[in-house]
């Protein structure tokens, strides 16, 4: 007897870890809605008022992530003639945008307040695997960092080492 409460309590919480996945999916997915909507393919011919105003990193984005974006933005700006950290756009995994779209999103909780999402982010014809760390904060799933899934471009890992490269190169 004591092994079938066991195996229900088992069945149970994976039950639940596959509906916070399926959450965590929808979210996504109607995030990169919204950047579909913030990016859209006229963007440099609309007026200033016609152009969308969807603040992505404040409304789906981490405190932390928001934090170091702000860090490197200040360190740019007080370096107005050089190029600067953001030469790509995170959204978007590029430079330039058409026909942008995300697919085959998959999200896998590692605990209760981290997850993990790939997906296929379409842009210019082009299909880059990318993974997202999530993070919950009050409630929400947000995103924490952007990966290509070559492993080798976190975006926050870049962000971080650009931050102390500036304060080791500030007297």
């Amino acid at each position: 007897m004591m092994a079938v409460g066991l195996l229900m309590a088992i069945v149970s919480c994976a039950n639940a870890q596959e509906k916070e996945n399926r959450v965590i999916e929808e979210r996504v997915k109607a995030i990169y809605a919204d950047v579909v909507k913030a990016y859209p393919e006229d963007l440099f011919e609309l007026n200033d008022e016609d152009r969308p105003d969807i603040d992505l990193d404040g409304l789906y984005c981490s405190e932390e992530w928001n934090r170091l974006v702000d860090r490197v933005v200040e360190i740019d700006d007080a370096h107005p003639d050089d190029i600067g950290f953001f030469d790509a756009d995170y959204w978007i995994m590029g430079q330039d945008w058409q026909d942008l779209g995300i697919s085959d999103v998959k999200a896998q909780v590692t605990d209760d307040s981290h997850a993990v999402v790939n997906l296929l982010l379409h842009n210019c014809g082009n299909k880059t695997p990318v993974i997202l760390t999530m993070v919950k904060e009050q409630g929400e799933w947000k995103i924490d960092d952007f990966a290509e899934d070559d492993g080798l471009s976190s975006w926050k890992i870049n962000m971080e080492a650009y931050i102390e490269e500036s304060q080791e190169q500030t007297p």
